[in-house]
């Protein structure tokens, strides 16, 4: 019991104060969080996604609206507000619902053996719409949870140095990756081509997905600032708050 509740003092529940010493092992976590999330946009998404689309079928109209599918659910950001402002808890929800998002890649690295060949590309559209969408929300609560935790006097440069870092991580490893796919192409022969097809499904969402499951584990490890809610009467008022400033 006495452990159950450290772990949950010290990795779920919000302080009103933290420590430098939990800062930097919280920027650290931040910084290789931000990795792992890029890792995984350049491998289940992109020229990825695309392809592994048109391998189930998917028509061009499919393949635009599959890439509408991420900017359609930012609506959502809207009641993530709300959620927000009543609950207080940020790092539960991005925690959660990052959770349930990555499980949907399990879902669709599975889909060339689970579903049938009809139904797939409908499958996977839904899949991103439980992807994306419980993304949006996460997103917003991050948002406000990292304006509170990272310090003031740095957080344009440290923001600066995790993009960079981030995005060189992602756009190296997606050439590797292109090169990788191309040379498979050229080694396997013909008499492997659905199984390289196959292969080629399963391992991009399966495997990019559970490296930002790593990541997931990091945002674990950073601690949250207890928020200052705001509990406006009437919930429009809470959209308009920041027109007035």
């Amino acid at each position: 019991m006495i452990v159950a509740r450290t772990v949950d003092d010290r990795n779920v529940a919000p302080k009103e104060r933290i420590d430098e010493s939990e800062v930097q092992s919280g920027l650290r976590a931040l910084l290789y969080d931000g990795v792992c999330s890029q890792v995984m946009g350049a491998f289940t998404g992109g020229a990825f996604l695309v392809a592994f689309a048109l391998q189930l079928g998917a028509s061009n109209v499919v393949i635009g609206l599959l890439a509408a599918v991420g900017p359609l659910t930012q609506i959502l950001q809207i009641s993530a507000i709300f959620v927000v402002d009543r609950t207080g808890l940020r790092k539960a929800l991005v925690v959660l619902n990052s959770f349930f998002s990555r499980l949907v890649w399990l879902v669709v690295a599975a889909l060339p053996w689970i579903v049938p060949a009809a139904q797939r590309v409908p499958v996977l559209f839904l899949c991103l719409l439980l992807y994306f969408g419980p993304g949006t929300i996460s997103g917003c609560a991050f948002n406000s949870w990292m304006r509170d935790f990272v310090p003031q006097d740095i957080m344009g440069r440290y923001f600066g140095k995790r993009l960079a870092i981030a995005t060189a991580t992602g756009a190296v490893l997606t050439l590797l990756a292109g090169f990788g796919v191309e040379v498979g192409k050229r080694v396997l022969s013909d008499a492997h081509v659905a199984h390289r097809h196959s292969r080629m499904r399963h391992e991009f969402p399966g495997h990019f997905g559970t490296v930002d499951f790593n990541g997931l584990i990091r945002q674990i490890l950073k601690p949250e600032v207890r928020l200052h809610v705001l509990h406006l009467d009437g919930e429009i008022l809470l959209v308009e708050l920041p027109l007035e400033d």
